[in-house]
């Protein structure tokens, strides 16, 4: 029998087993980010199926990756911004996309 949780706020605070289930998602999460190489893979490269305005980048895996890379590359010096630029050249469809990055 599946038992439903209903989650509610009582007195202010969260149940106990809401916030350990919060715990564990965040940690899942943050496993996964620092799983991810140094220096990031483009998303084009690491989402192949996924053209620019793909609803994919918008939702679900796509989505985690495409927060994180801007995060990521925003915060590199503009030289190493201009390196990986170079490096990683905004293939066809994507034009114009690091300067996204930076408004």
């Amino acid at each position: 029998m599946n038992k439903r949780k209903s989650w509610q706020i009582i007195d202010g605070k969260l149940p106990v087993d809401l916030v350990e289930h919060l715990r564990r998602v965040v940690q899942q999460h943050n496993e996964w980010r620092d799983s991810l190489p140094n220096p990031l893979e483009p998303p084009w490269a690491l989402f192949p199926t996924y053209e620019r305005g793909s609803m994919g980048w918008r939702m679900g895996a796509g989505e985690d990756y495409m927060l994180h890379f801007r995060l990521w590359y925003v915060a590199l010096d503009a030289q190493a911004q201009a390196d990986y630029q170079m490096a990683e050249p905004e293939p066809e469809g994507w034009r114009g996309f690091y300067d996204s990055l930076r408004k």
